[in-house]
């Protein structure tokens, strides 16, 4: 279990479900209306240092898992990549751009250290996370945190 999983005592019931939601996607707005709480009352609680401190252990604890995720898919997309370029089947311009992107990730990752690469996977994920319907974000999650576990 992870330490965004073990619910904190110090936030009430509402805090939680918005905390939830904002890590979920929603905007803070959005957040507010599912919960039932004025937006008002939402934004006072996101100024709560108890209530941020949380958010950002979600957050890290979701974007760690995604960007795991990310990594264990690479081997399969580098995979994919390498059989459009090498297929005589394929347009030769499909070959070219995939033995590009090849080239340009295998530079990406001789010249970045370790840390630019997961920061490069946590900004992929962040916007990945953004293209998901907000009503599938949590399923996602889940999805990825069985994916890694």
């Amino acid at each position: 279990m992870g330490e965004s999983d073990q619910k904190s005592p110090a936030l009430a019931i509402r805090q939680r479900a918005l905390l939830l939601r904002l890590v979920g996607g929603m905007t803070l707005s959005e957040a507010a209306e599912d919960v039932g709480i004025s937006y008002k009352t939402a934004w006072r609680y996101s100024r709560d240092e108890v209530f941020r401190t949380e958010l950002y252990l979600a957050q890290k604890e979701l974007f760690g898992a995604m960007r795991l995720r990310l990594l264990s898919l690479s081997e399969s997309a580098i995979k994919i990549l390498a059989e459009i370029a090498a297929d005589k089947n394929q347009q030769g311009s499909v070959r070219c751009t995939a033995a590009g992107k090849l080239i340009d990730n295998s530079l990406k990752f001789e010249l970045g250290s370790r840390d630019e690469m997961l920061r490069f996977a946590d900004r992929l994920a962040s916007k990945v996370v953004q293209f998901v319907p907000p009503e599938r974000r949590m399923e996602l999650l889940d999805e990825i945190d069985e994916g890694v576990g």
